[in-house]
């Protein structure tokens, strides 16, 4: 009888357990539905860019389930400014199976400073992007100015001022009085103010230093007439606070039990701190600590019972503060993973004061690898193959007998720097106008791959606006923004990444949000991202139909309305090559009674989502040997010093009233060398009705021919406009390499060499590439992404532009 009492009840016991792990991958499966795993990863030429420079780039989409692939038709680029948040630009490209190229061109005088691309595609539910990604840039430009603006402070600051007082002076280019007093605004955190300058031009801000919360640089706008300037400043911080957290590995510390505390010390502004500190126990000094580049570090500790551990940071500029370490628990398991970062094999350590039945779980919340129960007797050790697991990161799990989760560790798995890919130049250093003969083979063992390559100026990939495919999709992607890393790429630098696992947790998943799940919340009403308008008469709906004509490039389209005057535009008649414009217009009688409204969602989704999508700055690393800041400095140095050179400009406009910076609203441009809509540069002014110009050869791309511009008939859209711009899908236009090399009276300043939106490899059949190098002197950095037998791939080559 006791005997089939014990069997009923341990299969009791085991029933329950077996219902248990049903529910977590159930509700596992529910997660992957409802949070999709895909990614969005776009690769652009470069991160620095000049006014009216050309943008060129690649999107790729990653772990897309196959059958949706296809759903995402149209890839939308905005250009955002960080200091407003405004729109710069807003286009759209087209994407098919899960790629997407384009290029697009910065309008004319923008100001310097820092801004950011945000992109996503159109499928989009509840207003958000299932898939967006973020590429920060910084704008150089070369444009001149009316004015002349200078901020400096009034006097040195000193830590015992509650106010720094910044003098603003503003004159005339030549360094004359202003006619009028310039408009100024002026802004810090939430602080912010307005003045006018004086006769002289001059205007002293006062800025509290209790208005410096989350930022130190004060942003100021000087507005004169038609000219506008922005400058920065950033306020001196005389004693920084920091901020300390402490990571038990596996979440708890365990009295009496060793393991490891992680641990991760920044300023209030984000950046890293390396800095040393004492750990003491009951006020009694134990230990010495040290933060690294990237403010992290780690001890193994084994607190003792009714113990109290404290921190105290030792540095001259750092407010003194003690800081408590989190409380043990009397009773737990422990785990410890030396190295995280694994191949094919996971190595762990298990530790408990509490002996019996467990269960190990690998997964990433969206799916369960492996799970096996474990009977934990003190301590014992563990190798745990990964062959079931995918490449990447995973949580380790420990739960207890009855399946409740005790420790979570993260891990990542088939770790693996090996070279995919081979780049090859004939030689490293190259001459001025030089060829360069450029070989790329998928390493031994290889199938296939797809990839986008740039070749730029090293000043043009700021260290700070750095993304790259591997660290993008392994881990960015998955945990958020990360310090800023030494080596250029986070993912292969496999120091920088243990310690990431040990102080960043799955952010995006708990096991509390999992457990909330509902088969309810798989059902998605995706948004169609139709971009629609009606024609309205004298401000009301149309009492029946009418009919628009759509004109992109040499193609027309009819597209009649609604009744009631409603209509869709048909995207997959509107796709032309970037730069070109779409208009409708009115047809019929009574034009001048009608107006054409244009609703389009992107735009509307863009706004929505600037500040749910802002790039996470962690600043850079606080220490003695700040490498990344000499860096920067010397790269945009450089890229002043090509900036001053460069007069071909000034040459071309001279005294031409007549010209106008950029394209003209047809789309139409010459390049700084006079040729109209030129393939190879950038636009620099608008084309005059009536005049001549070359323009490329279509059939040798080589040649010139000559052609009387037409003009541009298009109006504006205003009210009484019968012309109006409408949305247009843009596909990628060829880079076309660069010739300047052929023509020794000009300038060749070229950032980028050298585009590929898009090549394959395959085993055993390299790819060749040439192109030439420019007048700008200095490194020249090779930059590959893609992707190589479905897994993503990122590679790094340099060459040397000397006159030695």
């Amino acid at each position: 009888m006791i005997r089939n009492f014990l069997l009923i009840l341990l299969f009791c016991l085991l029933a329950k357990i077996l219902l248990a792990q049903d529910t977590v991958v159930a509700k596992m499966h529910l997660n992957r539905l409802i949070n999709s795993p895909a990614k969005l990863f776009v690769h652009f030429d470069k991160n620095v860019y000049s006014s009216n420079e050309m943008v060129w780039f690649t999107a790729y989409l990653l772990q897309e389930q196959k059958e949706l692939v296809n759903e995402h038709t149209v890839l939308s680029v905005s250009l955002i400014k960080n200091s407003d948040s405004s729109i710069v630009i807003q286009e759209k490209f087209v994407m098919g199976d899960g790629l997407s190229f384009g290029n697009l061109t910065l309008p004319n005088l923008l100001p310097n400073g820092d801004y950011h691309f945000m992109v996503f595609t159109n499928r989009v539910v509840k207003s958000k992007p299932v898939v967006v990604f973020v590429q920060p840039i910084t704008l150089i430009t070369n444009v001149s100015s009316n004015i002349r603006t200078n901020i400096k402070f009034q006097t040195p600051p000193v830590p015992t001022d509650t106010i720094a007082k910044l003098l603003l002076n503003v004159t005339t280019s030549d360094s004359r009085f202003l006619p009028k007093p310039a408009l100024v605004n002026y802004k810090l955190g939430s602080f912010n103010g307005q003045g006018k300058t004086d006769a002289s031009g001059q205007l002293v801000i006062n800025v509290p230093f209790n208005a410096i919360k989350n930022d130190t640089v004060v942003n100021i706008v000087v507005k004169s007439e038609k000219d506008s300037a922005t400058l920065k400043i950033a306020m001196p911080i005389f004693k920084r606070k920091a901020n300390v957290n402490f990571y038990p590995e596996g979440g708890y510390a365990i009295a009496n039990i060793p393991g490891y505390v992680a641990f991760e010390i920044k300023d209030n502004f984000g950046s890293p701190l390396q800095l040393s500190g004492i750990l003491f126990k009951d006020g009694i000094p134990i230990d010495t600590l040290q933060s690294n580049y990237y403010g992290m570090g780690k001890f193994v500790f084994a607190p003792q019972t009714n113990s109290n551990y404290t921190f105290r940071i030792i540095g001259k500029n750092i407010a003194d503060s003690i800081y408590n370490l989190p409380k043990a628990i009397n009773k737990g398991t422990s785990i410890v993973v030396k190295e995280a970062v694994a191949a094919d094999t996971l190595n762990i350590s298990l530790r408990s004061s509490q002996t019996g039945l467990h269960y190990l779980r690998l997964h990433n919340f969206r799916e369960s690898f492996v799970y096996t129960p474990l009977v934990i007797k003190n301590a014992q050790s563990l190798k745990i193959p990964l062959h079931n697991l995918p490449k990447g990161l995973f949580t380790i799990t420990l739960s207890d007998s009855l399946g409740r989760p005790l420790v979570d560790r993260m891990a990542f798995a088939h770790y693996d720097v090996k070279e995919k890919v081979i780049i090859q130049t004939d030689k490293q250093s190259y001459k001025p106008r030089e060829k360069v003969n450029l070989t790329l083979k998928l390493d031994s063992g290889l199938t296939e791959g797809v990839f986008s390559i740039a070749v730029v100026q090293e000043s043009r990939l700021s260290s700070k606006n750095r993304t790259d495919i591997e660290s993008y999709a392994y881990l960015n992607s998955e945990i958020g923004s990360l310090p800023l890393n030494a080596l250029g790429n986070a993912y292969k630098d496999k120091a920088f990444v243990e310690d990431i696992l040990r102080v960043k947790g799955w952010s995006k998943y708990t096991w509390l949000a999992l457990q909330n799940l509902k088969p309810t919340d798989t059902v998605k009403n995706y948004d169609l991202m139709e971009i629609t308008g009606a024609v309205t008469r004298n401000g009301k709906p149309l009492d029946k139909s009418t009919s628009l004509g759509l004109t992109v490039d040499t193609l027309f389209t009819l597209l009649p309305t609604a009744n009631d005057g409603s209509f869709v535009l048909p995207m997959d008649n509107l796709i032309a090559e970037s730069g070109k414009k779409a208009y409708a217009f009115l047809n019929g009688s009574n034009k001048e009674l009608m107006k054409i409204n244009i609703n389009d969602p992107y735009i509307k989704f863009a706004k929505k989502n600037i500040k749910l999508n802002w790039p996470e700055y962690l600043g850079l690393p606080i220490s003695n040997k700040n490498n990344l800041q000499n860096i920067d400095l010397e790269q945009t140095i450089k890229l002043k010093e090509v900036v001053i050179k460069n007069n071909k400009m000034n040459e071309f406009l001279g005294d031409n009233k007549a010209l106008t910076l950029g394209s003209n609203a047809c789309g139409d441009y010459l390049c700084s060398y006079g040729v109209l809509n030129c393939p190879y540069h950038s636009a620099a002014t608008s084309p005059i009705k009536g005049k001549t110009y070359a323009v490329v050869n279509k059939s040798n791309k080589r040649g010139f021919d000559i052609v009387e511009y037409k003009g541009c008939l298009v109006l504006k859209n205003t009210e009484t406009s019968l012309f109006y711009q409408i949305p247009i899908l843009y596909i990628n236009k060829e880079f076309y390499i660069n010739d300047e090399y052929k023509d020794t009276n000009q300038p060749s300043l070229s950032t980028t060499l050298f585009w590929g939106h898009y090549f394959q490899l395959k085993a055993n059949n390299p790819t060749f590439f040439t192109f030439h190098t420019s007048d700008i002197l200095g490194s020249f950095n090779i930059i590959l992404n893609g992707e190589v037998d479905g897994k993503p791939v990122f590679k790094k080559y340099y060459i040397n532009n000397t006159n030695k």
